[in-house]
């Protein structure tokens, strides 16, 4: 079984970034706390859905 995070069930995604955007990315996590770039997007992608 795959973790559950938000009472919602994790499903692997693959990413292909630029650096640029990778660097961003590890920038957004530090500002964040957030312990990987997944859960940085996560966080992100949360914050931008209940913000509308």
């Amino acid at each position: 079984m795959r973790k559950k995070i938000y009472g919602e069930e994790k499903t692997k995604t693959t990413l292909t970034l630029t650096q640029t955007a990778r660097d961003w990315l590890e920038d957004q996590r530090v500002k964040l706390k957030a312990v990987s770039i997944s859960d940085t997007i996560e966080r992100m992608a949360r914050e931008n859905s209940t913000a509308g």
